[in-house]
């Protein structure tokens, strides 16, 4: 390689021709000194100094080669003014914009690139399903546990069952016999109406019109509406809460026998408001269907109704019956 003394006389003379160069661009004043920085070994700066001398055009700063070298984190500590190790190293860590050099050149660092990605993928992947293996793993692990202690649990409820049914008396018919019993049960169940509903409507239009004293009631359960309610004498006794086991689309029926007070005996237009007051009160929202079986009274097209005024000499209890029909 070249001398000390060669390298610091080529360092002065490009120097020059650099200052002349920006100079003849105007990228300087004419005049101005130009500021040359020198990295050079701290052995050779003396040698540097003498041949790189300040004047008007030039102002040479000398910067210590080898500690440059370890701030930038140069394994290969530089023996002398040679700085290209340097200047590699600080284009590696820090690469440029520009590229200067051809695609051809270039070829084989872009199959390191690619190989390298390819492998840091590969990698990625790797770890990935190692990571996905591993957590699968510590599940099976879990429910392999939780497994062995359901099928303990299992075998000691078994155990403590077959105890309870020793202690238990035997029962005179077989379980199959027992599981269809109850699912008769159940579909009877499903299948039970309750009269109810009609009992509460009946309790409500009685509240709202006092003046009804109720003597009885004919019911029965029918898949046809207009199907009469069955007569007194062949009506079994029901209690209130009666409910009849049938199916498909339901009716009840029932025909109401009421009586009103007797004061009113005479006076058949309030006894026919007060009949057509308690009908309206059983339909008042159009669920049921009312018909009037008897009044207390004869209405025919050539009588009228009689005024409070007019006497009679009828003194039994007013008495009136009428039929609901209402679908469950």
């Amino acid at each position: 390689g070249n001398s000390t003394d060669e390298i610091a006389t080529a360092c002065a003379v490009e120097s020059t021709r650099i200052h002349q160069y920006l100079i003849g661009q105007r990228l300087m004043e004419r005049g101005a000194a130009l500021t040359t920085l020198v990295l050079v070994h701290p052995e050779q700066t003396e040698s540097f100094r003498a041949h790189c001398v300040n004047s008007n055009d030039l102002n040479f700063e000398f910067i210590d080669l080898v500690a440059e070298s370890g701030k930038f984190g140069l394994k290969s500590i530089p023996t002398d003014s040679h700085g290209e190790a340097l200047l590699m190293h600080v284009l590696v860590r820090k690469t440029p914009s520009q590229q200067f050099a051809e695609a051809g050149e270039r070829r084989l660092y872009r199959m390191w690139q690619t190989r390298l990605l390819l492998n840091s993928g590969a990698m990625v992947i790797f770890l990935s399903c190692l990571i996905f293996s591993g957590k699968q793993l510590i599940q099976l692990y879990q429910l392999r546990e939780s497994t062995d202690q359901v099928q303990q649990q299992t075998e000691v409820a078994g155990q403590q069952y077959a105890a309870a049914l020793k202690t238990l008396p035997k029962m005179p018919f077989s379980s199959n016999s027992l599981r269809a019993l109850i699912e008769r049960y159940d579909t009877l169940v499903k299948h039970t109406v309750t009269l109810e509903p009609t009992y509460q409507r009946i309790s409500e239009a009685l509240q709202q019109e006092s003046r009804v004293e109720l003597d009885r009631i004919d019911w029965k359960v029918s898949n046809n509406a207009g199907e009469a309610a069955p007569a007194p004498d062949s009506v079994a006794k029901q209690p209130a809460a009666a409910k009849i086991v049938v199916s498909g689309e339901l009716f009840v029926i029932a025909d109401i026998y009421a009586q009103l007070p007797v004061a009113l005996k005479n006076d058949e237009r309030t006894l026919k408001n007060i009949i057509d007051k308690f009908s309206g009160e059983l339909s008042k929202d159009g669920k049921v269907q009312i018909r009037i079986l008897k009044l207390p009274f004869d209405v025919e097209s050539t009588k009228s109704l009689k005024s409070t005024d007019e006497e009679s000499a009828i003194v039994e209890v007013p008495k009136f019956s009428l039929r609901m029909v209402q679908k469950l």
